[in-house]
Formats: structure tokens, sequence, C-alpha cells
């Protein structure tokens, strides 16, 4: 066993570059399991029965049932659909481990999507009512090490090998790993072909490679894509949900192309405040206040005025992620789709000014990280309990949400879907600030500095230089916190 080296942030724009080659398959099966191997030395009693080791683990809802299958086809008013819920597929996973494991069981704890982090920071900061494991992004697990809250991941060779290197790099500091990577996502622009069919300008689409373009035949195909239909309808070209939670992450990539970066090396300190960035940020105040290919009042959409404006086939392009596709064929088939021939999703990049700079975009890699707390027995089971969820078969079981792999020996769990063969290509361009630890932290400060821009309140100039401030006041005093505790 040896422990995973520290990967710098720049590193991982290279390392990030994998393949992970995979696409969606048609439908989904129960998880296979791999069994883990029984503990050798393990705690008895009296009577030489294994000692019982209880853990508690805390899990983010992502699908109902063990499959995610289970539901599928029932109506919303059925019975049958109360016999299923999120926690399903982890207390299925904690009774397979428990049948290799004498005496382990595992009180499994859901998280809701809009407080988990903020009880699991509590945990972490104060040590009361800690898990023993949980689930979480590798920079908010480091922000947790950086507190002494965690206990190292020892890799054995095989697995280095096996877990893509840009996973790895999401979990590590300071020479170690803090957690097992169990899922990979990405987000990229997607396009509505059927539009760009309809205003006979799909040659403006990028097809090969990469699917890269600049910020100028970006403009060109959103100002191709914004008119009037007959009937009196709008069309636009882009927009994004500035007023959604953490919209900063999908509209970010707009600045990382022309160079800009949020943070510097450390990821501790911003330096949002460049040239690059006020060019990108005035590039998307443009498309809203002088090229008119953003929606009127786009500061104020949610992420839901963006899906329906796409489904209705009155948004050329917008940001999506890794799952979209799979939810776009299921809203043709339920009949959420009015009309089906008018959204024919296809993947791109974001533009960027080359050949002087690439495309940056968010990805993101979710894992188990172990808590220091329990007994030494207790954190045996649980280096070897989140060593079983995370092995070859357990880590396929995300197959049911869309997410992407984060293995090699996985990489064709998904088949041959062109739309996810693409996300897991686009993942080559994760930028470097999406791994610091406050990076969706700064939501508060960040958010708002876009809807600013947008709606012609500030300059680019004005909200960048009150976002450094205020962002970087904000890290002080969470990094005194933290030297403090």
């Amino acid at each position: 066993m040896k422990t995973t080296r520290k990967l710098s942030r720049r590193e991982f724009l290279s390392l990030a570059g994998i393949s992970f080659g995979a696409a969606v398959m048609a439908g989904c099966r129960a998880p296979a399991t791999q069994a883990p191997q029984p503990a050798a030395g393990a705690e008895t009693d009296e009577t030489g029965a294994p000692e019982p080791v209880a853990l508690t683990w805390w899990e983010y809802p992502f699908w109902v049932g063990v499959t995610g299958q289970e539901t599928a086809g029932l109506a919303q008013d059925d019975p049958k659909l109360a016999e299923y819920t999120t926690a399903d597929w982890p207390n299925w996973a904690a009774e397979q481990f428990a049948q290799q494991y004498p005496g382990f069981s595992c009180k499994v704890e859901m998280l809701t999507w809009d407080e988990g982090r903020k009880k699991l920071t509590v945990a972490a900061n104060t040590g009361t009512g800690r898990p023993h494991l949980f689930l979480e992004d590798g920079p908010v697990i480091l922000k947790f090490v950086r507190t002494g809250a965690m206990l190292p991941v020892a890799l054995s060779a095989e697995d280095e090998q096996d877990f893509y290197a840009a996973g790895l790099a999401a979990g590590s500091y300071d020479g170690a790993l803090w957690y097992r990577p169990w899922l990979a996502g990405a987000r990229m622009l997607v396009l509505n072909r059927a539009i760009f069919r309809e205003r006979g300008v799909e040659d403006l689409i990028p097809t090969e490679g990469d699917r890269l373009w600049t910020y100028e035949e970006f403009l060109e195909a959103a100002k191709a894509t914004t008119f009037t239909r007959d009937n009196g309808e709008e069309v636009f070209g882009f927009t994004s949900d500035f007023a959604q939670f953490a919209a900063h992450f999908w509209i970010d990539p707009f600045i990382w192309g022309y160079g800009a970066s949020i943070f510097d090396e450390t990821g501790l300190n911003v330096v949002i405040d460049s040239p690059e960035a006020e060019k990108g940020m005035q590039f998307v105040a443009d498309m809203q206040n002088v090229h008119n290919v953003m929606p009127p009042g786009s500061a104020g959409l949610e992420k839901a005025d963006l899906v329906n404006m796409f489904y209705q086939g009155r948004l050329a392009m917008r940001q999506e992620s890794h799952s979209f596709f799979g939810k776009t064929e299921k809203a043709k088939a339920d009949g959420t789709i009015p009309n089906p021939d008018m959204v024919d999703v296809y993947p791109v990049m974001f533009p960027a000014d080359l050949p002087d700079h690439n495309p940056g975009t968010f990805t993101v890699f979710m894992g188990f990280g172990q808590f220091d707390t329990g007994t030494d027995e207790e954190k045996e089971a649980g280096t070897k309990f989140i060593e079983f969820l995370t092995n070859e078969e357990n880590c396929k079981a995300v197959t049911a949400i869309g997410a992407l792999p984060v293995r090699k020996s996985v990489k064709d769990m998904y088949g041959d879907d062109e739309y996810m063969l693409y996300a897991t290509q686009s993942m080559a361009y994760g930028h470097a600030d999406t791994l610091s630890p406050y990076y969706d932290a700064l939501n508060q400060f960040l958010n708002p500095m876009w809807q600013a821009v947008v709606s012609g309140e500030r300059t680019p100039k004005e909200a960048l230089a009150e976002a450094q401030e205020l962002s970087n006041a904000f890290i002080a005093e969470e990094e005194a916190k933290r030297a403090e505790s």
C-alpha cells in the first residue's frame, strides 16, 4: 500500500485530459457487487464471535431504489412509489458488505442538497456528531483536511493506476490522498440542432475533434439563432441561469476562455480582478445589452426557466451537464417536451480565445471520505467499507444517474452513446479553479457579481474589484477560524 502523491493544481489541467471512453447504455441493471474480503484479525468476543462494529454514513440523495429503475413506468399516484427511497442503494450496499464482514452494521443518514454541506462542515469543525464516512466533492473534503478532521487514504498500486488522475488530484493535499473517488461530472454547452436547422445554419456548429470554437464563432451562432417566428414566438441564441444557486459554475467558462483565473496557484487567494476576466464578463454583458441574443431580464432567470425554453424550442444554446441527454429523452417520452421534433440536443465546448487560450469548464469529482472519529476497529471497518463502495462494480452504480466514471476499468460502463462520449471527452478542459476548497463557498459573491454586470448595474471592472475584495476578506476570516480550531 502506498499513499498517492500530491498533484499540483495546474497539473490537473494536463492530467484531466483523460478519455473515459464511456456513453449511456440503453438500460440500467442491478449493480453487481464485488464482495469484500473477510476482515483479517477482526476482534472477537469470548465465544469467538466477531465483535459488532456499527458505523454511521452520511449520504446525499441520488436515485430511488437500488438500481434506480424500480419505479420506471410507475404513475405518480402509484402506491408502489412509497416502497422506494434514496436510501435504498446505500442500505443495500451496507448489507452486501456485512455478508463478508461479520458483525458489521451501518446506519445511513440521508443529507439534503441544501443543508448537507453545512451539516458536514459543522461536524468537521467542531468534532461533534461526526459520521464515520460520508460522500462529498474532493475540494470540500480538502477543507475538512485542513482542520485536521480527516483520515488519509492509502491506495494499492492497482487502484492508483486504475483511478483517473484528475479524480485523485481533486482529493489530494499535502502529499496525501483524502478520499476515494466514486463519481465524476462535467459541464458543457448544449445546442438545439433543430433550431440551427430551422435557420439553415447548421454549418456554424463545431463538430470536429473536441468541438472547439472562438468567441466570434459562438456569437455568430447566437445571432443567427435569435429571431421571431411567424407566429410571434421569440427565439434566443443563448442565456444562462444567473439567479440559480451556484450560477457562476455555469458562466465562469466565459472568463476562463480568455485566460482568466479566479484563484492563484494556492487556491486560497482570489485574483479575478484582471483584464482577462473583464474581457469575458464584457462579452457576456454585450450578449444581453448590445447584441440582444439573450432574453430580456436574463439576470433573474433560474434553471427551470432555461429548461422550459429549451424544451419549447425557444432557446438555441445553454449550459448543461453530463446527464442532460438522458433527462431530455425521458422528457420526450413522458410528454414534458410538447413537440419532440423541436429538440435535438448536441453538446459542444465553451468558446475560447483560440489559439492563445484553451476553453475551461467546471468538473466535479465526488468520493467517500472518512472522518477521524471512533475506535480503531471502527476506523478499520470504515476504511474497508469505503474500499468496497468504490470497487469496480460499485463505481458502475452511478449509471443510475448518468454520472461519469472515475476508473479506467469501467470506462465502457455506458456503451457507445455519443452524448456521454463527448461528456467524458469534455473533462479534459476542467479548470484548476474548481479545485480550490473555496470555489463553491464564493457563490455568495460571484453570483451577484455576474447578475450585476448582466443587468447593467455595474461595469465588469467594478463588479470584479468588489467580488475580489469581498472574497479575499471571506477567505481570510475562514482561514483564521481554521487556524484557531
